[in-house]
This record gives structure tokens, C-alpha cells and sequence, in this order.
């Protein structure tokens, strides 16, 4: 049946993007209207994700606004794609602009937990500081979400303590939310505690995108 054979294609169609088989990826995509397959969320999940991959971020965008002006609706997790798609682009002001775009828009679900932590994390490593203390305090002031995960928080933390801004921007970190990490107040006293290597990929590269 149709839903069995989309999730079929989806599959393979995520495998050619995860090895870099963007020809063949091409002529699945391609194989869709010949076989009268529907795209799934999932589907456009991994288009976007496909896009950010080969650095065409308008690709990416494109491929979720055309689907919006078919009236179609898409899940949280196509949103989470986009915010990867751009960090991986090193465009994080156009993050940015796309959560405000699937804020305002009445056909993407989210955004959800999953994507403040991949913006958050991101932005934190492009050095957007202010920027991201402001939407861990949005993301905590939205009813239903789920806690920002521990390794987002103590990314950005450790971050402003490091550019010496725990007084300025860190103290809007507290209190912290049920699961979330502490205020680090002390920078040399807390510098042997703090988290090694790339948390980025940690606290934002767990899902699918």
C-alpha cells in the first residue's frame, strides 16, 4: 500500500543522504510522482536535511514552503531538520528567522523541545549568547514542552563563563528548570567539572537531523 511504500522510499531515500548518495537520492525524489507516492513529514524531514547537507540552504527552505502552500501540515521534526540545516550552513540568524516562521505558522506543528535545543546549541556555537539565553527563558515559558536537555544548558553556560558574561547574561539562567543543569558562578573553581569536547553534537546531534 501506499503508506508502507513511502516509508519503504523514505528509508532508502535517508540512507543515500547519510553515505552522500545525493545522485541517487535525486532520482528517488524523482520516482515519486511516477509512482503516486505522497511525501510524508518524514519525507520532508529528510529533504531538508538532504539540502543543508549539500549547502543549499534556499533548497531546504523551499522545500518546506512548498508544501505549506499546499496547505499540507508538518511535524515538529521537520523544524528540528531546519535548525540543523542552517547551523550546518553557518547560518545561524536564518535559524533564527525559522523559528519565527513555524511559530507563526498554523501548519507546523512545534516548535518543540527538540528544537529549541538543536537552536540553542547552536547559536551558543556561533557565539550568539544573548540570543540563545533568550530562548532557553522562551522555551521554559511554553506550557507542555518538555525541560531542555541538561547538556544544552551546561553548554551555554560553560560558554558564557568562558567569554566572562555569567554576571551580564548567566544569571537569567537560574532557576533552572526540573532535569536542567546549575548556574555556574565560579569560573576557576568549576573549570575541572566542566563538560569536555564537542557538545554541541551532543546536546543538539541525537535525532534524526
Amino acid at each position: 500500500g501506499g503508506a508502507a511504500d513511502i516509508i519503504m522510499l523514505n528509508t532508502l531515500l535517508d540512507g543515500c543522504v547519510r553515505h552522500g548518495r545525493f545522485q541517487l537520492a535525486d532520482r528517488l525524489i524523482a520516482d515519486l510522482p511516477r509512482y503516486n507516492l505522497e511525501p510524508s513529514c518524514a519525507t520532508i524531514s529528510i529533504l531538508v536535511k538532504m539540502w543543508g547537507k549539500r549547502r543549499r540552504l534556499d533548497s531546504a527552505f523551499e522545500v518546506i514552503r512548498a508544501h505549506l502552500r499546499a496547505k499540507k501540515q508538518l511535524d515538529a521534526q521537520v523544524g528540528t531538520c531546519l535548525m540543523s540545516a542552517c547551523m550546518y550552513n553557518r547560518a545561524p540568524e536564518r535559524a533564527v528567522e525559522a523559528l519565527e516562521e513555524i511559530k507563526a505558522s498554523p501548519l507546523l506543528a512545534g516548535p518543540d523541545a527538540s528544537t529549541y535545543d538543536t537552536l540553542i546549541a547552536g547559536l551558543t556555537n556561533h557565539g550568539h549568547y544573548r540570543k540563545a539565553v533568550e530562548l532557553v527563558e522562551e522555551a521554559r515559558s511554553r506550557s507542555g514542552l518538555r525541560p531542555l536537555k541538561p547538556q544544552t544548558v551546561e553548554l551555554l553556560r560553560s560558554a558564557l563563563c568562558k567569554a566572562g558574561l555569567t554576571e551580564q547574561l548567566g544569571r537569567r539562567l537560574l532557576p533552572p528548570a526540573s532535569g536542567e543543569g546549575a548556574l555556574c558562578i565560579d569560573d576557576a573553581a568549576t573549570s575541572s567539572s566542566r563538560p569536555r569536547g564537542n557538545l554541541v553534537r551532543r546536546a543538539a546531534g541525537r535525532g534524526r537531523c
